[in-house]
């Protein structure tokens, strides 16, 4: 029973994980596809950044995957987002 909870619980951290990373995926893909970046703060995706790199950080400490693999992800996305709204 134990293991059967432990899974259920990581599988909801993977799937709140997966939420989480992909929450800004449609504004990267609408800043790529329209060039435009005017009504984007950049420190928002600047601290999503780095809130993303702390977490994996600390996720990789306590070895919660769930955690570093949606980080991972959103580090990404949100870090993509991030140098747009520099370059564009």
């Amino acid at each position: 029973m134990i293991l059967y909870t432990n899974l259920v619980v990581e599988s909801i951290g993977y799937c709140a994980g997966a939420c989480i990373a992909v929450a800004t995926a449609p504004q990267l893909w609408k800043t790529l596809r329209s060039k435009r970046v005017g009504d984007i703060n950049t420190m928002t995706p600047f601290l999503l950044t780095m809130g993303s790199i702390l977490f994996v950080i600390y996720g990789s400490s306590i070895g919660a995957w769930p955690i570093v693999a949606s980080n991972t992800v959103a580090m990404i996305i949100n870090g993509a987002l991030w140098v747009a709204c520099l370059r564009l």
